[in-house]
């Protein structure tokens, strides 16, 4: 385990970065609850900085929404080709 968590912590300061640049854009648009949930329920930066930019311009939730699907929709066709190469 001890091994594992080594191996993690580049992945693991990077996203902490990640986060907290996440957190002090979000905080202005959307107040201090709001940027926490959507870390907890959206596992891609790409997805989250994409709805504040939707957001911060004044587009609405359903606009922030797609954005965030659309970004993540990308995931399919890697995940299609990935497979190939490890399975």
């Amino acid at each position: 385990m001890r091994a594992g968590m080594k191996a993690g912590l580049p992945i693991a300061g990077a996203s902490l970065l990640l986060a907290i640049s996440f957190g002090v854009l979000a905080r202005p648009v959307m107040g201090a609850v709001a940027p926490i949930v959507i870390s907890a329920v959206v596992f891609a930066g790409s997805a989250q900085f994409g709805a504040l930019a939707v957001l911060a311009v004044g587009g609405g939730a359903g606009a922030a929404i797609g954005a965030g699907f659309l970004l993540n929709l990308r995931y399919l066709p890697m995940g299609v080709a990935l497979v190939r190469a490890v399975g």
